[in-house]
């Protein structure tokens, strides 16, 4: 018994040393070009273009109707 939870340690020791391994670097984003300028139609009918939004972080999240866990977000 106590052979097998030994076993047991190792390997899951040996997985999780073998998953700790050293993360990608960062991509060089300096040269990009900046997002193109596109408005959408908000809930309310304005308009709401990507430049009103300029020196600020944003994050875009596109989906369909048809899919149930995009819809559940």
């Amino acid at each position: 018994m106590q052979r097998a939870i030994l076993l047991l340690l190792l390997i899951l020791s040996l997985t999780l040393a073998a998953c700790g391994g050293v993360a990608a670097p960062l991509p060089d984003l300096s040269g990009t070009e900046p997002a193109p300028d596109i408005a959408l139609p908000t809930p309310d009918g304005d308009m709401l273009s990507l430049s009103d939004f300029r020196g600020q972080v944003i994050f875009l999240n596109f989906w369909g109707t048809y899919c149930p866990p995009c819809v559940a977000e």
